[in-house]
């Protein structure tokens, strides 16, 4: 059963091309599983949610450590950074990034 499975791996397209076919997850499934008996377990709706927030972002740039965080205080005096899964951009001040470097408890630099 291992080896057939391992041949109807190899027979199907890379994952895009294979939706970019206009194909579904069910098709997947019924590719990947031909020639097997399979059933289904469930079947749930895809959703999107990322759980990325200013309060996360900010614990990220204080874990970046002081030194790093007058880095960007001195220059260039603000960061910017885009969550890479649902491309939500938070914006931090100098006087933001001031106020995660007291917050942070971190010694500043010498």
């Amino acid at each position: 059963m291992v080896d057939r499975l391992i041949q109807n791996i190899r027979k199907i397209p890379m994952v895009t091309a294979f939706f970019r076919q206009g194909k579904t997850p069910e098709d997947l499934l019924a590719s990947l599983f031909s020639g097997m008996p399979y059933h289904w377990l469930a079947k749930k709706d895809l959703s999107f949610h990322c759980k990325c927030s200013r309060e996360r972002v900010e614990k990220i740039l204080v874990a970046l450590g002081g030194i790093e965080l007058e880095k960007m205080i001195a220059e260039p005096g603000e960061a910017d950074v885009t969550c890479e899964f649902c491309r939500t951009h938070y914006h931090f001040s100098r006087k933001d990034l001031e106020v995660l470097l007291l917050e942070s408890g971190q010694p500043a630099s010498a």
